[in-house]
């Protein structure tokens, strides 16, 4: 049943698609306009931002928690993490041509690291 759940959550994640509101690129259903509303405030209107925030997408929803720990290792976080950044990509270049944007994948690496750190997102270069 687990790996059903990863299966549908990668491909969902994998398939995203983003719009531009106004002036903001966003994925697509992960946000409301009232989030996006509270976010400018809370931002300042800093549009880089408020688009790496609204569009983040932490790797952990892909995996699940067994007995309190997240199942998956950081080689599996790793690949998946480049294979979502490489999708992005490819959706974004597809959808928005000569839109010059920015898919980043935060992998942490230091002593610290946590599974739960992972995550990918999308903004506009300015």
């Amino acid at each position: 049943m687990q790996d059903n759940l990863v299966a549908e959550e990668f491909s969902r994640i994998t398939s995203v698609e983003f719009e531009i509101v106004e002036g903001l690129l966003l994925r697509k259903g992960a946000w409301t306009n009232d989030t996006l509303k509270g976010w400018k405030v809370k931002l300042r209107g800093d549009y880089s931002s408020i688009e790496k925030l609204i569009n983040h997408y932490h790797l952990r929803q892909l995996f699940w928690y067994e007995n309190g720990r997240l199942m998956g290792s950081f080689k599996e976080f790793i690949e998946i993490g480049e294979l979502v950044k490489l999708k992005w990509q490819e959706t974004l270049y597809k959808q928005f041509p000569d839109l010059r944007a920015t898919v980043f994948f935060d992998a942490p690496r230091g002593e610290q690291t946590y599974l739960d750190d992972f995550n990918v997102t999308a903004f506009i270069e300015r």
